[in-house]
């Protein structure tokens, strides 16, 4: 009995003890959202324009948020509402990150320089080059 009685007390105390943590979850998400967007804009991953709409959609988030709350939306409804915008988010600036838009194109990338003679299997006098040749 003492055993059980003991067990409930540690698993109260760890869902008292989230409580106040997820109450920031919301805050923190924004903010490392916030972190990754200039991150990739300092690597180059995300353009200006992409992070221009990111940080719109986050304004729109934590204006969303003070109505919500101003309207007398239960604790549970604002979350609800608020992690599906936060979701949509992060897929939005995963795909940023990840669409190479301000990358070089393939192709951009294996053309020969200017003194650099163009591979074989660009002339038309030799036969084309086997894949493990090139």
């Amino acid at each position: 009995m003492h055993k059980i009685a003991l067990a409930v007390l540690f698993s109260l105390a760890g869902v008292l003890m989230a409580l106040p943590a997820q109450a920031d979850s919301i805050r923190d998400r924004l903010e490392h959202q916030r972190a990754v967007i200039e991150r990739g804009i300092d690597n180059g991953s995300i353009t200006r324009r992409e992070a221009k709409e990111l940080h719109s959609e986050q304004r729109d988030i934590r204006q969303l948020a003070e109505e919500l709350r101003d309207a007398g939306a239960s604790r549970s409804e604002r979350r609800r509402v608020l992690e599906s915008r936060l979701d949509r988010i992060d897929r939005r600036l995963r795909k940023a990150l990840r669409d190479r838009d301000d990358r070089p194109r393939r192709d951009d990338r294996y053309r020969p320089d200017a003194g650099e003679r163009p591979h074989q299997f660009l002339d038309r006098d030799q036969p084309a080059p086997r894949l493990w040749e090139r």
